[in-house]
């Protein structure tokens, strides 16, 4: 059998489950319906999306935000920024939303099953933050492939843009024929 015949499974308990063919949707499916479940990311989205409702679009932090021209930068916008997976941890103190929700959480865990998990190193986070570790170590970037992943991204898209707009061509050429 070739790969595609098989799915390997990862569980959070850490073991491996593998099924061939035919029981892999069966599988998924008694897998998803004895999972923990939670509404807890539901209730987050919502939260958010009762903000929005109420007080419209707000302005991003300036440090959020893209400055392709230099001389944005001489006016604050995407100064500041702070790549967290730069420093070790992933995590760092930053704000993400804006003024006006700064101080908002949206996702609160429940303390079952993974969650509480989630819950706890998110705690943990927080406390790291409040208690002034605000001094990230920078993170080894050894071994790691020298990429510009933002700028690669920009690349991807307009390639994908320019071989859109030949099919494009294309089709309107061949409908005229």
């Amino acid at each position: 059998m070739d790969a595609p015949e098989r799915v390997a499974l990862i569980r959070p308990d850490g073991r491996l489950a593998v099924q061939w063919r035919g029981g892999t949707v069966a599988q998924a499916t008694a897998y998803l319906a004895s999972a923990p479940k939670s509404n807890r990311a539901g209730l987050g989205y919502w939260a958010a999306m009762a903000d929005v409702l109420e007080s419209g679009s707000l302005p991003v932090p300036m440090h959020l935000r893209n400055a392709p021209v230099g001389r944005m930068r001489s006016h604050g916008i995407g100064v500041g920024y702070r790549y967290p997976h730069d420093f070790e941890g992933a995590d760092i103190a930053q704000q993400y939303l804006p003024d006006a929700l700064a101080e908002r959480r949206y996702y609160v865990p429940s303390a079952e099953g993974l969650e509480a998990r989630i819950g706890e190193r998110l705690e943990r986070l927080r406390a790291e933050r409040e208690a002034g570790a605000d001094r990230p170590r920078p993170r080894s970037k050894a071994g790691l492939p020298k990429v510009d992943p933002m700028r690669t991204a920009g690349g991807v898209m307009k390639a994908r843009q320019g071989k859109l707009a030949k099919i494009a061509e294309t089709q309107k050429s061949d409908a005229g024929s």
